[in-house]
């Protein structure tokens, strides 16, 4: 261990990062006990020896269950992501990746959520080679920031459109693309940007794969039920999404379309009281009890806006019956809705009739709204024409073409820690819906 040591002090990073990943080496950090690693680890500064300790402290990550890891390990795991040298840590991003991950699942066991998204947001804004990018980082960030509810730490990576996935820079797998989408769809949710997080499930229903994980399917679950919520439609798919994710949905999330048929009826609200009593431990098990209550809310609030087109006033017993609602719950849903800014009218209690008067829409709002939409769209035409104009240049794209051959793309190989992250996914997932429902 001292000769490696030695190496990693006189060599520089390229030759070290061979060096590392020989046979040799390899072999010799899997037999080390775990002391040994940190002490060697600790016999090196993080900030000019950055490469030799991240390989040190994944080995030591490796060598250490999760449950005896301590304090020095984790502070050490701080230490190089805060202060590490940017240009030795960018060789292998894979590994800072998974150093991360672990830094992050010990920080929360410690209760240090909010320490930990600080250091993962100084690592992420030096280490990813610019916003365009998705990396593994941004997912744990999107989850931290939902753990902690520090949501505007979020902001520098999700106001900006991160579309190109590059694994030689980032380091990125296919589950990574897909925990950053959905991730950030939890993020826009809790911070009612519904039109945003529909955009950010679209994309993890995108992601290719041969297989359906149980991330996709959570994220079309919510994807369900925020497309009842925003567009007062039963989603469909995109025509992206993979061929086997549509077999899939029908019998996964056949209780959401249930929701989605329920929710969506034009005219009286049936009676959903039974069919919710049922149901709702299906939905608290996934995390979606507070995303459905807001979808409920708004279908409720459709169906008094489908009022004001027929009545200019009206009794409460009367609009009660049309809706199917408790003639107590008329009120509250109007004086919501008046508060909101989604309806105008006057209460007047001594009848118990509302008056609903002519809510107008701002044209200059609305002008810069379509003026903000059409920006975005040229703006991805041209990325999309500079993709296609160095695909089309790519070496390998024109030898395959020539040749009449083609390219297969695959899902990755599976993760042996899907399972952890299922739980953290569900842990996050349940945070961020109780957190929708009561903003």
């Amino acid at each position: 261990m001292e000769e490696l040591v030695t190496r990693i002090r006189t060599t520089n990073a390229t030759e070290l990062k061979s060096i590392l990943e020989s046979d040799a080496c390899v072999q010799s950090l899997a037999n080390s006990d775990r002391d040994t690693l940190l002490a060697a680890a600790a016999s090196l500064d993080p900030g000019l020896q950055s490469l030799g300790c991240l390989y040190l402290l994944d080995a030591v990550g490796r060598a250490s269950p999760d449950t005896h890891r301590n304090m020095d390990l984790l502070a050490a795991e701080v230490a190089l992501l805060e202060n590490g040298d940017a240009s030795q840590l960018q060789l292998s991003m894979p590994l800072v990746a998974r150093l991360a991950r672990r830094m992050k699942s010990a920080a929360l066991r410690e209760g240090a959520g909010k320490s930990a998204l600080c250091t993962l947001r100084k690592a992420a804004l030096r280490l990813i080679p610019g916003t365009k990018y998705i990396s593994p980082l941004h997912a744990d960030i999107f989850q931290l920031c939902i753990l902690t509810k520090n949501y505007h730490a979020a902001l520098p990576f999700i106001e900006h459109e991160a579309y190109d996935v590059d694994p030689s820079k980032t380091g990125s797998t296919n589950l990574d693309v897909l925990l950053y989408c959905y991730y950030g769809g939890l993020v826009e949710t809790t911070r009612r940007r519904y039109a945003c997080a529909l955009w950010f499930f679209e994309c993890a229903l995108s992601v290719p794969s041969g297989v359906v994980s149980a991330v996709t399917i959570a994220a079309a679950k919510k994807w369900m039920l925020l497309h009842v919520l925003h567009k007062a439609s039963v989603g469909v798919l995109p025509k992206s999404a993979p061929p086997i994710l549509s077999r899939t949905v029908k019998s996964e999330c056949a209780l959401y379309l249930t929701a989605g048929r329920h929710l969506t009826v034009v005219g009286p609200l049936p009676d959903l009281a039974s069919w919710l009593e049922t149901s709702a431990p299906a939905f608290i098990q996934d995390g979606n009890w507070g995303l459905l209550q807001l979808a409920l809310q708004a279908s409720k609030a459709r169906a008094v806006r489908r009022l004001t087109k027929v009545y200019t006033t009206i009794a409460f017993e009367k609009a009660a019956e049309l809706l199917s609602l408790d003639v107590r719950e008329v009120e509250p849903l109007i004086l919501r809705m008046v508060d909101s800014g989604e309806l105008t009218a006057s209460i007047d209690q001594e009848h118990g009739t509302v008056r609903f008067g002519d809510a107008s829409t701002s044209q200059v709002d609305s002008l810069k709204q379509l003026e903000g939409v059409l920006e975005r769209c040229m703006a991805a035409s041209r990325r999309l024409s500079a993709m296609n104009q160095a695909v089309q240049l790519e070496q390998a794209y024109m030898g395959r073409t020539a040749a009449g051959g083609g390219a297969a793309v695959g899902p990755s190989a599976p993760d042996q820690s899907n399972q952890e992250e299922r739980a953290a996914m569900d842990v996050t997932a349940a945070a961020a819906g109780d957190e929708a429902a009561s903003t």
